[in-house]
């Protein structure tokens, strides 16, 4: 008899159990695109218009870098 665990089932794992793991995998991939998500915003906050509200700025800022850090990890994620 055997006292490992039987195997889950991936439609039972979390989406925090996924999400670790995935970080794990690729610690470099995700840490690019985190890193450019919060660069984007940090630009964004000083470059675009004042008249824009805070959250909006911050909101183009985080799509602007979050599309740059997906250019930037595309090669690795496809191929």
């Amino acid at each position: 008899m055997s006292s490992e665990a039987p195997p889950q089932d991936p439609q039972e794992t979390s989406a925090l159990a996924r999400a670790r793991g995935l970080v794990v995998r690729h610690p470099i991939i995700v840490g690019v695109l985190v890193g450019c998500t919060f660069l984007g915003v940090a630009i964004g906050l000083a470059v675009l218009p004042g008249e824009w509200s805070l959250l909006r700025r911050i909101a183009g800022g985080a799509v602007g870098g979050a599309g740059c850090g997906l250019i930037f990890t595309a090669p690795r994620i496809i191929g």
